[in-house]
This record gives C-alpha cells, structure tokens and sequence, in this order.
C-alpha cells in the first residue's frame, strides 16, 4: 500500500518548508520549550508563505492553483510530510540553539522571494537553528552542525557527518554545502552567487536553468542550453529535449503539438497536458485513462488502481482499506506508509530519518 503524492509538488515544497525552523521566541533548549507548540506555529507559517508561492509562481513543478486559501486546505499536511520532522526531531534531541532573531529575518524575507528562488538562499533562514557538533561529528540534520552542513548525501543509507562549508569556487551538492552567503550552483556544482544558469548558459536539464527558462539540448548532444519558454501557439514537444517547454500556464497540447493555456477541470473530466485536475480540490489525473478522480481523505474508502490501493497525500491505506491521517514522529507504527516521514523504527515508532525522502515515495 502507498500513499499518493502529486509529483507536481516535490521541488517546490521542499525548497520553501526547512525555513519554517524557526521557533516561538524561545532561545533555550533546556525542558522549557514547548515543541509541540513551536511546531505548530512553524506549520501555520509555512502554509502561508508556500501557498503564496504556489500561486504566485505556477512554475513547471509546482500544481495549478488559483486560491491560496484552495492551497492551504489541501495541501497543509505538507508541513509535516516535510522538514517540519527534522526541526521536532533536532529540538528534541537537544543541544541546537534557536534565533528568534534569524526566524523573523527569514520570515520577512521568504514573502518577497523571486520566483525560482529558494528558503536557503537568504542566511538568516539557514541560522535560525544552529547545533553544537563540530566537523567530522555523526548528525542526521543540518542543524545539528557547527557549520550547518550535515554532509548525508555522501554517507546515506548511514547517517551523516557534519562538515566544514566551501567558499567561493568550491565543490558542492547542495547549497548548505557553501559558507553563508553562497548557494550550490546546480549545474557545474560549484558555490557561488548564482543557483541556474542564466538564458544561454550551459545545461543538462531543465532545473540547472533559471526561472523562465528550460534547458534545450541539440540531438545527439548530453548538454544544451537555457532557452526562454515557449509562449501559446509556439510549436512544442514534451518528448523532444531539443525543443523549449511551454511557459507556466500552458501546457504542450498532445493532439496538436503547440503550447495552449491551461484549462482548470474536475471530477471525471478529461485530463492532459492542457485539462488540469483542480488538484486544490484533490482531483488527480489518472494515467491511462486520463480521467480527474478525487483523493480520498481520512475515514474514505481508499482508492484502488490495479494492485495498488491510495489515499491523498498525508494519509495512508490502513489493513481496513480505509484512509487514515499519518502519524508523527514517535507514534507508534508497523510499516513505514504510517508514518509522515516514512520511517517506522525498529522499536515501532515513527522515526526522522535523513536518508529517506518522504516525498519521493508518492508516486503511481
């Protein structure tokens, strides 16, 4: 059994929730600290700040949606399907250290973010937690380090190791790899200013390019360059990497092969690259027959596709083939789909655990 997740969702969300790891003014860590209510005031702020995002932006990874308030409804269970685990997680453990000073620069800066830009580009957000492991120290989060790098990617299916930041021109992965200041260029890996290449800069895909662009490459060819979207009307082929994408609000037309404007539909529709399922309504496009299908929620029956059985994201299919809400770090389990962060423990509690992406999960 799995639960649905909308593949639309993934880059955006990630990028916006690790901010929210700010706290509720409290700057000790020595019993006093309510997590529950911190977390709770932390998820109200990241619905807010995504869901303007989403709506604002209608970049290519993220879902169409015409109402912020529509958003926040459907999709705030993201808080706790994202890094709102790490943060209960990394507080409870203790020993990090938490700006009210940071948490109120970033939340003043997150609203007036560029489109394509992301949480961990301002420093403020990346200080709001900070941890006292120094270098070479086991971690499993980024702010449990000195240097606010948890170094995982290297290490994962193990844990982490907390790991001096790179300057100007260094290698790296991610942007909390480079000192304060700098983010991880995408494509040539290197921290700098800059995150994606700018209009005829150099590319593999379509997420090394700035916003508004995607990646064009010649037949034949493993890199290309960053191209400007292609506008309603333009010719276009979602199959063809030597052929621009269409702008956000269009859609590759696959009976015509030109960008259209999107059209919002819902339950039993018609869906494709054009007809869009109101997914701020739960509606998801089922594949093959390309038909809108509501997600069932809490206490519904769970839908079934082939051996598979679904719920809307946040919930699982439960052994009385019916949806229930996922369960938090530290609440009992059996397997992993139920749990938020999807990792069931070994002493059958949910787990935060650095080298499980739940996002990646949700998928058909």
């Amino acid at each position: 059994m799995r639960t649905l997740l909308l593949s639309l969702l993934l880059a955006a969300a990630t990028t916006l929730t690790a901010c929210a790891g700010g706290a509720d003014g409290n700057n000790d860590n020595n019993g006093t600290f309510d997590v529950d209510a911190a977390v709770a005031e932390l998820e109200g702020d990241m619905k807010e700040i995504t869901c303007h995002h989403f709506v604002e932006c209608s970049d290519l990874d993220t879902p169409y949606l015409e109402s912020e308030a529509a958003c926040r409804d459907a999709f705030g269970i993201l808080a706790d399907l994202l890094l709102l685990n790490e943060i209960k997680y990394v507080i409870q453990e203790g020993g990090t250290a938490i700006s009210q000073q940071d948490y109120n620069a970033c939340l003043y800066y997150l609203p007036q973010m560029e489109c394509g830009e992301y949480y961990d580009n301002f420093a403020e957000c990346r200080r709001i937690l900070s941890g006292g492991l120094a270098d070479g120290e086991h971690c499993v989060s980024h702010f449990q380090c000195q240097s606010g790098y948890c170094n995982s990617q290297q290490t994962c299916p193990n844990s982490g190791v907390c790991t001096a930041t790179s300057t100007q021109g260094g290698a790296c992965t991610e942007n909390a790899g480079c000192n304060f200041g700098l983010v991880c260029h995408r494509f040539i890996n290197t921290c700098g200013s800059q995150q994606a290449s700018d209009l005829g800069g150099a590319c593999s895909e379509d997420e090394h390019c700035a916003f508004g662009l995607s990646c064009v490459i010649p037949s034949g060819l493993s890199e290309g360059t960053c191209r400007a979207w292609l506008t309603p009307g333009a010719n276009c082929d979602d199959e063809d990497p030597s052929t621009a994408r269409c702008a956000p609000g269009s859609g590759c037309d696959p009976v015509l092969g030109q960008c259209r404007t999107v059209t919002i539909v819902g339950t039993d529709e018609s869906c494709d690259a054009v007809n869009v399922c109101d997914v701020g309504s739960r509606e998801f496009c089922i594949p093959f027959i390309n038909t809108c299908t509501r997600m069932p929620i809490e206490g519904n029956d769970c839908l079934q596709l082939g051996m598979e059985k679904y719920c809307w994201m946040g919930h699982y299919c439960g052994d009385d083939d019916l949806c229930h809400v996922q369960k938090g770090i530290g609440e009992s389990c059996e397997i992993d789909e139920e749990c938020s962060s999807m990792a069931c423990g070994v002493r059958g509690a949910c787990v935060y655990d650095p080298c499980v992406d739940p996002l990646s999960t949700y998928e058909m």
